[in-house]
């Protein structure tokens, strides 16, 4: 933890001065110039961005000389076109919305506070002062602070006159002071020289874009949206991570389940409202987060858990000359017959249809005084998560026949020369995905899997095998963090949207550089590929990127670790090896 690193230092010190950006408050963007390309869009003021960055750049040309360092919003805007003079204010309004506390370092600021501490902060920015107080009041949640920009004093940390105006206005000797900052120059190296005691804080934005996932996935997608994805997703994750304590389990549903179920959900809310919708039925059990994200986003849409099971779909509407009717499906029909004494293990279907069509009569009348049951109105959506035969909607579908029911599906492999019914998808892309079973397993739910419904209740399927088990044991924790994710983005106001095939290239990043990490908690993870859930492949597939050393590549790598040296031993030559651990120790930069 920051704080108990620096405790000492603090105390030591009679004052103590922050820097603002990137060390008290942190931006959701990776580039800081994506804020004027972001106003631009908002306010439909093309070419402002560019112009906005080349008045501040013409600025600087013309203002900046030996005696000021700096230059203000007011001189920046006398550069811009007039056209855009009236987005100064919506300029400020921006970056005030954008800006969040840093809750590490609010830790540290407030240890400062309550040790009577006199708290200064220090920034080179353009904003003005007042503006600037106004922020960090809201977000500090207190106002006994003093605060020095460089834009009002035209003088600038970066060259060390607003560090020698500040020991001048406080009448303190530099030792006195204790400086935070982020930038090495301005923070670190500038207040040092002049005798101020500095300690140099790690930018968390940079660490978290170096991660191979995140550059990999920047790489295909340098846009404004996905560059406002990840710096949003930082954010939440900085928030996220304060205030819990996190296993593997819960960083991964929150930094990759979150963003694809709330991405998803976004969009079935969306459609939902084009065509006016009566009720969402979210399937059981794809549907059981995606439901109470959707209740987050939007309470008032009218929502449902609804039960379809496979085998109520099979059964209830038997159809022996479709020949998309397959084995699999057969053999559970027989299985069935079997259990209740109707039929021996080496009949076949076929033999046993008259039997077959009394259990399905009563398995539709089953099914149809469920659905009733719900009062539906006339307009069903029915949300699952990755379908091919689309069982749970034609099964609702059948039951309504004079009602209007479409799916949603986040992703649907469609079976050449089958009727598709209506349907909305989110990802279209052309690539097909790998990673099908890690979706299933991130929209799950913790209760056993259901076989039918009878009574209006779901029958669930008995003596689980132990990868279900271990599947519903461990999705609480999946859910909840997923759940955590569209609440912090619901009261923070924050935009973690991105398009289809962002999301896609996303989770492709996980699964491609998936490490022995990843697989050694994946180890025992693994999805039911059959209705009877008899046959299961792992969750997480194994990319090409990703191989275990072999024998001779662990030698050949173990060996970088000896140095060798030759000795000379009358007049033959030993070659000696001697092996060494080499140990890299980080400095941190302090004082």
């Amino acid at each position: 933890m920051l704080l108990n690193k620096i405790k000492k230092y603090i105390n030591r010190s009679n004052i103590v001065s922050f820097d603002i950006f990137d060390t008290l408050l942190f931006r959701h963007y990776t580039k800081p110039s994506d804020v004027f390309y972001e106003i631009e869009n908002k306010y439909k003021a093309k070419g402002f961005a560019n112009a906005r960055i080349n008045a501040e750049i013409i600025a600087w040309k013309d203002l900046v000389n030996e005696n000021k360092d700096d230059v203000n919003l007011d001189e920046i805007y006398q550069y811009v076109p007039k056209k855009f003079q009236n987005m100064k204010q919506h300029e400020i309004q921006y970056e005030s919305s954008c800006l969040h506390v840093n809750n590490e370092m609010l830790d540290v600021f407030n240890y400062a506070i309550d040790h009577g501490k006199k708290v200064i902060i220090a920034s080179d920015m353009y904003l003005p002062a007042k503006e600037l107080k106004k922020i960090l009041v809201r977000e500090l949640n207190t106002c006994n602070f003093k605060l020095y920009v460089s834009s009002e004093y035209g003088k600038r940390k970066h060259t060390g006159n607003l560090f020698k105006y500040i020991i001048k206005d406080l009448n303190v000797k530099p030792k006195e002071i204790f400086h935070i900052g982020d930038n090495e120059k301005s923070d670190y190296l500038i207040p040092k020289k002049l005798g101020i005691k500095s300690y140099l804080y790690e930018r968390k934005i940079d660490k978290f874009i170096k991660n191979k996932r995140i550059k990999d996935f920047l790489s295909k997608h340098d846009d404004l949206n996905s560059r406002r994805f990840i710096g949003t997703l930082f954010l939440m994750n900085e928030i996220y991570s304060y205030y819990k304590k996190r296993d593997y389990w819960d960083k991964f549903a929150f930094l990759y389940g979150g963003p694809l179920a709330y991405n998803y959900v976004k969009m079935i809310i969306d459609r939902a409202n084009k065509e006016k919708l009566s009720d969402l039925c979210f399937v059981a059990r794809d549907g059981y987060t995606l439901e109470k994200i959707t209740k987050l986003i939007n309470p008032k849409i009218k929502t449902k858990y609804i039960y379809a099971p496979r085998f109520t779909s099979t059964l209830a509407y038997l159809d022996f000359g479709n020949k998309y009717v397959v084995e699999e499906r057969k053999n559970v029909l027989l299985k069935f017959l079997v259990e209740n004494g109707i039929a021996k293990p080496t009949d076949t279907i076929e033999q046993h249809k008259k039997e077959l069509q009394d259990f399905s009569i009563k398995e539709r009348k089953e099914y149809n005084d469920y659905i009733k049951s719900l009062k539906l109105g006339k307009r069903v959506g029915v949300v699952d998560s990755i379908s091919m035969s689309y069982s749970a909607q034609n099964l609702i579908a059948k039951t309504l026949p004079t009602y209007d029911v479409c799916g949603f599906y986040w992703w649907t492999d469609v079976v050449k020369g089958r009727k598709q019914p209506k349907l909305y998808q989110f990802y279209n892309g052309k690539e097909k995905p790998t990673f099908c079973h890690l979706i299933e397993f991130l929209f799950a739910a913790p209760e056993f899997p259901i076989y039918r419904v009878i009574n209006c209740k779901p029958v669930y399927k008995e003596n689980i095998d132990f990868y279900e088990k271990i599947k519903i044991d461990l999705y609480p924790k999946l859910s909840k963090a997923m759940i955590d994710f569209t609440e912090i983005a619901e009261k923070f106001n924050f935009n973690p949207i991105i398009d289809d095939i962002a999301v896609f290239d996303w989770l492709n990043c996980f699964v491609k550089f998936a490490n022995g990490k990843d697989f050694k908690h994946f180890k025992k993870i693994k999805n039911g590929v059959d209705q009877s859930h008899t046959k299961y492949d792992p969750v997480l597939p194994k990319s090409r990127i990703y191989k275990k050393f072999s024998k001779s590549e662990f030698w050949c790598k173990f060996r970088h670790f000896f140095y060798r040296r030759s000795v000379y031993d009358e007049g033959r030559t030993v070659s000696i090896r001697i092996f060494c651990i080499r140990v890299l120790k980080r400095r941190r930069k302090i004082w």
